[in-house]
Parts: C-alpha cells; sequence; structure tokens
C-alpha cells in the first residue's frame, strides 16, 4: 500500500516511520536532474565514469543513454584534464590545489601535455593564487625549482641500501620486482628505508591468505603422497574433502600465531568460513587435477641458491674491450649481479615433461598482458622462467608451458543465478 504525501506526514508525526517507496524516490531523481538541467543559460557539461578504482569498466547511467539518443549528433569527448586543459576547470581552492598537485606529479614523470612555457605560467599563477602572493612560494618558483626532476638515487647509497653483502649480489623476489613498478618510492621505503610495523594481535587479511595457502599445499601434498589413503579419483563431492581439511586446519590453529584462531566466537566464525572457502576451492582443484595425466606436482616450492630450482641470475657482462657493460646501471655501480628467487605455489608436470605454473590467490588478481608489459605484474613470467631450471629424472629440464592464476574464494551464487568462476587465469607459452 502505497501513502499519499499527507498521510505519509501524519504517520511521521505519530512517530511512524515510513520508507520511501522506490517509484517515488526515481520519480525525484528525475526532477532533480531535470531542474538542473533546465538552469543551463550558455554551456551544460554531463560526464560519467568509465571505471571504478580498480579499474573495472562502468557503463553509463540510464539517463546518460537517454540524453544521447535526444542528441546523437552531440559528441562523447574525453574529460578536460585527459584533453590536458587544465585551465577550462579552474574554479573553488580546494578543487584548483588537487589539479595543482596532479599537475605537478605529471611534469615530475614527464607526461604533462603543455609545453615549457605554458607550463611554467600556469604553475607560477596557481601557486601565487593559491598562497595568496606568499613571498617565500614566490621565491621559490623564480629560483626555479620546480623545473627541477627527481632524481635517482646515487649509485653508492642504493648499494648500501639494497646489497645484502659486499659481494656486489643484489637478490630480488618477482613480489618486489612488481612493487618497483608500480611505486618505486614504496619499494624504497619497504627494501631502503624498511621501517618496522608495530605487530598487532588480531587476525590481518594476510593472515587468511596464508592459512589459505597452507592448506592448499597439505591437501594436494595428501593427493600425490603415497602413504596418505586419498586418491584424487575417490574426491566426489565437496564432502568428500571436508576430513582432510579439517586435520589440516586443527593442526595448523594449535600453533598459528600464538592460537589466536583458537577461542572466541568470532573466531569460531571465521573459522567456518575459512573451512567452506578451503572446501570450495580445494574441490575446484581436485576436479581439474582429474582432468590432466601428470607426472609429478611441486607445492610451495623455492628457486633460488642451493634450492631444488635455481635462481635466474643476470649478470654484469664486460664489452669487446673488457669494460664493464653501461647499459647495467653504468661503471660505477656497486652491484654486480642480479639473482631472483622467489616460491611457486604450485608446479605440474605432465608426463611429457611440460610444466605449468598454479598461483593461489586470495584477492580478485586477474592476468593482464599490458600490465605485465609495463612491469608491474611480473610474477606469473618469472616464474615460468625459473621452472625452465628444474631437472627431472628421465626428462632432463622442465619445458615451460604456462603459468595461471586460481582464485581461492567461497562458491557463491549471485542474485542472477551466476556462480564464483574457478577457471584459470594466464597465459600459454607457445
Amino acid at each position: 500500500m502505497e501513502f499519499t504525501s499527507d498521510e505519509t506526514e501524519i504517520l511521521k508525526d505519530a512517530g511512524i516511520h515510513v520508507t520511501v517507496p522506490i517509484q517515488s524516490v526515481s520519480a525525484e531523481e528525475k526532477i532533480n536532474i531535470y531542474r538542473n538541467i533546465s538552469k543551463t543559460t550558455d554551456e551544460l557539461y554531463l560526464s560519467y565514469a568509465i571505471s571504478n578504482q580498480s579499474g573495472e569498466k562502468l557503463e553509463p547511467s540510464m539517463i546518460m543513454e537517454a540524453i544521447r539518443e535526444i542528441l546523437p549528433d552531440v559528441e562523447v569527448q574525453k574529460d578536460w584534464i585527459s584533453q590536458g586543459k587544465i585551465t577550462e576547470i579552474i574554479g573553488g581552492k580546494e578543487i584548483t590545489k588537487e589539479l595543482l598537485i596532479e599537475e605537478i606529479i605529471k611534469i615530475i614523470k614527464g607526461s604533462t601535455k603543455m609545453d615549457e612555457t605554458e607550463r611554467s605560467q600556469f604553475l607560477k599563477a596557481l601557486f601565487k593564487w593559491h598562497f595568496n602572493e606568499d613571498a617565500q612560494v614566490t621565491e621559490i618558483l623564480d629560483r626555479g625549482i620546480l623545473e627541477e626532476r627527481i632524481l635517482r638515487i646515487p649509485k653508492e647509497l642504493a648499494g648500501k641500501l639494497y646489497l645484502n653483502d659486499e659481494s656486489g649480489v643484489l637478490n630480488l623476489s618477482p613480489s618486489r620486482l612488481e612493487l618497483f613498478g608500480k611505486c618505486p618510492f614504496a619499494h624504497f621505503m619497504s627494501y631502503g628505508i624498511r621501517p618496522e610495523i608495530e605487530k598487532v594481535y588480531k587476525v590481518e587479511s594476510s593472515d587468511l591468505g596464508s592459512i589459505y595457502h597452507y592448506c592448499m599445499k597439505h591437501f594436494v601434498d595428501r593427493i600425490f603422497d603415497d602413504a596418505d589413503q586419498l586418491s584424487i579419483e575417490n574426491i566426489r563431492r565437496k564432502d568428500d574433502v571436508y576430513p582432510h581439511i579439517d586435520e589440516i586446519l586443527e593442526a595448523l590453529y594449535e600453533e598459528y600465531n600464538e592460537g589466536i584462531l583458537r577461542d572466541g566466537r568470532e573466531e569460531e566464525y571465521r573459522k567456518e568460513r575459512i573451512r567452506e572457502v578451503c572446501a570450495d576451492s580445494i574441490f575446484e582443484v581436485a576436479k581439474q587435477l582429474q582432468e590432466e595425466s601428470l607426472k609429478d606436482i611441486l607445492c610451495e616450492v623455492n628457486f633460488g641458491r642451493g634450492k631444488k630450482i635455481p635462481e635466474i641470475k643476470i649478470e654484469k657482462k664486460a664489452d669487446t674491450d673488457g669494460n664493464p657493460d653501461r647499459s647495467f646501471d653504468g661503471d660505477t655501480s656497486p652491484c654486480r649481479e642480479i639473482c631472483i628467487s622467489g616460491q611457486i605455489d604450485r608446479l605440474d608436470i605432465d608426463e611429457l615433461g611440460y610444466g605449468k605454473v598454479v598461483d593461489y590467490k586470495s584477492g580478485n588478481e586477474k592476468f593482464l598482458l599490458e600490465e605485465a608489459e609495463a612491469g608491474i605484474k611480473l610474477q606469473l613470467f618469472i616464474y615460468l622462467m625459473a621452472t625452465a631450471g628444474y631437472k627431472m629424472k628421465g626428462l632432463g629440464n622442465v619445458k615451460p608451458k604456462g603459468a595461471f592464476y586460481f582464485g581461492i574464494k567461497e562458491n557463491l551464487t549471485d542474485l542472477d543465478g551466476n556462480k564464483n568462476s574457478y577457471k584459470l587465469d594466464g597465459f600459454i607459452k607457445r
């Protein structure tokens, strides 16, 4: 039953909360849109986001589509910022400050679309306006400090910060390379300054990821361990994996992080969610393994010096005249060799000696080739390169075949009846 506006007011006065019908909300939104559009006297700008904060594509609203149908000849253009027309949207103090900071970052990175003269005039004018002719800011600008670029850390200092010893060997991991590709400053803080983070006695999201990885490893180990009475062929239902998961998790909870998951109702609920996520994910892994003919599976296998799989080594070479190769960070660098080491979640090897890397992810990780080309998603490629160094009895070195992400998650169904996909996401080496 829908009340009239007068009846709604009477009920409100009597202290009775009345929910506004969705039809009324929709009608009110349309009235507000019409009111704002009709106020326009000279020009009207309508905008919509094309992606969310995670970079996923977003579609225009129904209102935007309706307006485009009414005005089919109006061309959809990029926003002023994307076009480099910053001066077109200068307005209030806060938005101007944000634009100023963004443009300074672009200038430092060399990605600004302004020429030298326009850039200098723009920054000086904005700074003077924003700081109300502050004498100190004006002096800094006049000295041309903004024309400077961020310099690299001196090579000698970089050696003291990052090299583990005096041998000139720089040891890196795939995740560290990715961090540097995403944000050099974050890499500098994490591996150069290395501040200590205060530990809090609680379960973090990183703890859950570690628990999921632990459970996946030990379950797969049981499948391929002759001593365990568990065969991949015997896993037909999700219920078949519960007894093994319970044993694995119970042993872990007794010792994990000083027993933080042992007591309390909140932790009991958390443990039940962990159990369900592990059961759903492991059952899907079992189904995938049943479809393959594998000779061996290696779980959480390390590659590095003295490990089963050797490290990936990049040496500094000399030119034909015996001089150090300047392309390797210059001839004055204290670094003489780079060694990349890490841990592969799972390496599947088939009967022909081809190896497939599987990297477990508890987040919404997706493989995008453009991110790999940009140097910010390198893990899968590095893991696959490393597998070529693993020697098998009778088959020689493993032949790299492909690398994939596997999402560890609960098998939920959305309102449209769609279930989570456990399809491997990655690439095949051609």
